[in-house]
């Protein structure tokens, strides 16, 4: 068989044809190959009237019978698809990437991959407090992994913010070379350091990472975008770049609820905010004319008043003009100075 040709399902049924039907119906069940899902010891056990050990039994029997015929070329194909894209992916792979990729997206075919991944010595998982769980070469350097991850982590903590995938491996290369496909195939199986969906990386508990309400995630809109921002773009932008779990949505009005409440946003226009730390404060046109006019010893013209203001509030040059002919005095042909009481 050509190696094109190589699917877990002809292997399957290749190196299991000498295994009793029971025992082939039993794996099935196990790994939910002919299932929407896989079957617990104990459920199998209940549909064949056996104990739940002795499922575990047939189980373990059927893998070490696969075991033994190593020197199959179906096996050896299974084994060498395996490998090779480990070794694609620097020797480790979250382990739902990893099936995805054996299988290509066919439920059974991934059930398959993972019967015969318990049948090769050469891979394994692991899963722990800073690791995914991950499936990896037997080989495969966990110290070394450990150390790669620990340096990028320090790095973060320190730096208090997201950084772009550059700085970050930057850093780490600084001291540890390595390089930057192995470094990103590192972090990728890493519980504590994210890649969050604007492409920044962080720390998994920080909220420009792991944003937990609507207030967070529109915020970090909010600030990626980098200005101002009408809310009901502020939603949509929630909702495309999939902020939100499952089938919710981001509602425009309860982004405008969050950030009306949020002392790190200012209302510059109907609608629309920008953030505090840009420069902007909370008031009213009339209040920015005033902070503009009496900030100045001499009268300023008009059209600097509206550059001034339209920089710090989202209105229209009317609504400046109106707060500016009513609340302030006018000298000369087109300047404008702040009463004085």
């Amino acid at each position: 068989m050509a190696e094109k040709e190589f699917s877990f399902s002809t292997a399957f049924s290749a190196l299991c044809t000498d295994l009793p039907q029971r025992s082939r119906d039993i794996i099935a069940s196990r790994f939910g190959i002919d299932a929407a899902r896989a079957l617990t010891l104990e459920a199998i056990g209940k549909k064949y009237g056996i104990t739940r050990e002795r499922v575990r039994q047939i189980v373990q029997g059927s893998i070490e019978s696969v075991c033994a015929k190593k020197d199959s070329a179906y096996f050896r194909m299974a084994e060498k698809k395996m490998e090779e894209t480990l070794a694609k992916n620097s020797g480790i792979m979250k382990e739902e990437d990893f099936f995805a990729r054996m299988s290509g997206g066919d439920t059974k075919e991934e059930a398959m991959a993972r019967f015969f991944f318990l049948c090769m010595p050469q891979v394994m998982t692991d899963e722990n407090t800073v690791m995914e769980r991950a499936a990896m070469g037997k080989d495969f350097d966990r110290t070394f992994w450990r150390t790669i991850v620990e340096s990028g982590k320090t790095f973060l903590t320190k730096s208090g913010k997201t950084v772009s995938a550059d700085t970050l491996f930057s850093h780490v290369f600084r001291t540890i070379p390595i390089d930057d496909k192995r470094f990103f195939d590192f972090l990728s199986v890493s519980r504590e350091i994210k890649r969050n969906v604007f492409g920044k990386w962080g720390l998994l508990h920080w909220s420009d990472i792991a944003p937990k309400g609507m207030r967070e995630k529109a915020y970090l809109v909010l600030r990626e975008q980098g200005e101002p921002m009408y809310f009901r773009d502020i939603a949509e932008a929630i909702n495309r770049h999939g902020l939100t779990k499952g089938s919710r949505v981001a509602h425009p009005q309860t982004v405008h609820n969050e950030l009306i409440k949020d002392q790190r946003c200012v209302l510059v226009g109907r609608g629309y905010y920008a953030l505090a730390a840009w420069g902007y404060r909370d008031g009213t046109v009339r209040d920015v004319l005033e902070e503009i006019l009496r900030a100045s010893a001499v009268p300023i013209r008009r059209e600097e008043i509206l550059r001034r203001v339209l920089e710090k509030r989202r209105v229209k040059k009317s609504t400046v003009m109106i707060n500016l002919n009513t609340f302030f005095e006018k000298v000369g042909h087109d300047s404008y100075t702040a009463r004085h009481s």
